[in-house]
């Protein structure tokens, strides 16, 4: 069983109901969020990746996500990006983000190639321009 991580924009209330939508046939849920499916992130990685973009080290009482809901048993969890991370990633360009993936893929957290984590970091500069432009918040479900 791996981790499955949904980012998607969406209002907080909307986010919260993001839960019990995980039950739903999946094409309902593409359909309703239009989330971004990957698997094996969580909050602690999103973090690392917030400490390399300001060229800081990893602090984990300033780069956590927001805790905003946990399903039952603590086997998911929704977090939200604070804005400053958002405005942030939003404004990242290409080259920005190559260097990213680059230095993100070598933490000890991920140990991959920047190859396999570049998509995700483009998807995130997409849905933190989007959060912005909508004035949504960006979120992070995931599960076990």
């Amino acid at each position: 069983m791996s981790l499955l991580c949904d980012l998607f924009v969406n209002s907080r209330e909307e986010a919260l109901a993001y839960e019990s939508t995980a039950s739903l046939d999946r094409s309902n849920r593409i359909k309703r969020f239009a989330p971004v499916e990957f698997k094996g992130l969580t909050s602690l990685e999103f973090g690392t990746l917030w400490a390399i973009l300001e060229n800081e080290e990893w602090n984990p009482e300033k780069h956590m996500l927001i805790d905003v809901a946990f399903g039952e048993g603590g086997e998911s969890w929704l977090h939200q990006f604070q804005d400053e991370y958002v405005a942030l990633l939003s404004k990242l360009e290409e080259t920005d983000v190559n260097a990213a993936a680059h230095e993100w893929s070598q933490t000890e957290e991920l140990s991959c190639s920047a190859d396999d984590i570049h998509p995700v970091v483009v998807a995130l500069v997409r849905l933190s321009q989007q959060s912005i432009s909508q004035c949504k918040g960006l979120y992070m479900w995931g599960s076990l």
